[in-house]
């Protein structure tokens, strides 16, 4: 695939930046955290047509067929008492682009929706501390709109318009080391599987106590790939940085 950094910048509401450094004990009440983040992402999306219609026709096997976002909304809400907690986390992402080949040219648009619920076991002495694990549900709702318009006026053009949902067994864990009294670094991996055929997600992020809260910077790569009922595929990457203020109370 075609991997491009872009220039856009996504902002966003709330991110699960949980590295604060300690800021709760036990017997308090439970514990919040909300954060205002940027996301600077890289892009990548392949559709391929596997839907077998018996004779060559435009856009069929495997495209790059975009890596611009055009727009973003991205939250995490989570609340934590001494040993249990639980999120929920919604990032939208609206993308589209026009790529001109050699012997077509595809206009798409995706808006995509990725939503997470889930619960928290911390069997640690403070929260967001140590390891952390964490399993639940992740639902992905999908408009992919496909145009193929051929070179050769010969040729008819195409197009794809798919609305699919898929469900999926969320489970991953976390883990949280203080490096002083101010630093904390936190690294969360997971995966689901059910309706999709996989998706993977995996963040690093170093938090530094300021104020009522921390001021929070890391990295972030999810990838996933996705069958239609028609057997066309899907397959999206999001990498890059992010930077954000987690409010804690």
């Amino acid at each position: 695939m075609k991997k491009t950094v872009l220039s856009s910048v996504v902002v966003g509401s709330i991110l699960a930046l949980c590295a604060a450094p300690g800021y709760a004990g036990p017997n308090d009440s439970l514990t919040w955290v909300a954060a205002p983040y940027i996301f600077i992402p890289s892009v990548d999306a392949s559709f391929n047509d596997r839907s077998g219609s018996g004779s060559p026709d435009v856009g069929e096997g495997e495209s790059d067929i975009m890596d611009k976002l055009d727009s973003g909304f991205l939250g995490h809400l989570e609340t934590q008492g001494d040993n249990w907690g639980m999120f929920g986390d919604m990032m939208f992402l609206g993308l589209g682009d026009d790529r001109d080949g050699n012997l077509v040219s595809i206009e798409s648009e995706l808006d995509a929706g990725i939503y997470e619920f889930a619960a928290v076991w911390s069997p640690g002495e403070e929260r967001y501390r140590g390891f952390e694990a964490f399993a639940g549900l992740r639902y992905i709702d999908l408009e992919l709109q496909l145009d193929f318009d051929p070179v050769n006026p010969a040729l008819d053009s195409r197009s794809v318009d798919s609305d699919e949902s898929y469900s999926d067994f969320l489970i991953g864990a976390r883990y949280t080391v203080p490096l002083s009294d101010n630093w904390a670094l936190t690294m969360r991996a997971d995966g689901s599987f059910g309706d999709t055929e996989g998706t993977f997600n995996a963040s690093g992020l170093f938090a530094w106590k300021l104020g009522p809260g921390a001021l929070a910077f890391g990295y972030r790569y999810f990838t996933g790939e996705l069958e239609s009922e028609a057997g066309n595929t899907l397959d999206i990457d999001l990498y890059g940085p992010e930077i954000g203020y987690a409010f804690i109370w």
